[in-house]
């Protein structure tokens, strides 16, 4: 991979190796490991707020039952209960912009857009970032993790995963089991 390029590797294993990296040369703050560190990065919030004030939500539950989660917070909320959101879009969707000029230019001015940012009237940056966002995607297929992988990242963040089972009130156990146990 070209030095100081934005993308990030085919595999999941290139991705890990490509985030430090980029931490490296001022992409973002925060390799990918550290990032899910998550009772780490929740437990400020409860000892700020209390348990009472914080919903935790997991990627499992919206998978699962999105239909079921949006009740179950917007009831928290106190959101209409009648209300039924559209779950026929989805957002955030992984993969490339199609058109090559929009990828070029959204992969490739990063650090110029993060230089930027703090000039650039709200406005402006919602519209630019909804105009992206709105491109057609095709979607990238994602490579399976290796199994060794997912078992060194078992080991480093075990005790952060029980950590986090304790602060949410959750069973996290199948996130601790390698593909060898399944």
């Amino acid at each position: 991979m070209e030095h100081g390029k934005a993308d990030v590797g085919e595999t999941f294993e290139q991705a890990l190796q490509d985030g430090e990296r980029l931490e490296k040369e001022g992409w973002f703050i925060g390799t990918h490991e550290s990032l899910g560190f998550y009772a780490r990065h929740l437990e400020p919030y409860f000892k700020t707020f209390g348990r009472e004030q914080i919903r935790v939500y997991l990627h499992d539950d919206l998978r699962a039952d999105a239909s079921g989660m949006l009740r179950d917070m917007f009831a928290y909320l106190g959101v209409d209960p009648a209300f039924q959101p559209d779950l026929s879009v989805r957002y955030n969707v992984t993969g490339t912009i199609e058109n090559p000029f929009w990828r070029f230019l959204w992969m490739r001015t990063r650090a110029v857009r993060a230089k930027l940012l703090p000039y650039l009237p709200m406005g402006w940056r919602g519209r630019f970032f909804d105009f992206i966002a709105t491109q057609p995607v095709k979607k990238n297929r994602p490579a399976p993790m290796l199994p060794e992988t997912r078992e060194r990242l078992i080991q480093i963040y075990r005790d952060d995963m029980l950590a986090l089972q304790d602060l949410i009130g959750r069973d996290l156990s199948a996130w601790l089991v390698s593909d060898g146990d399944r």
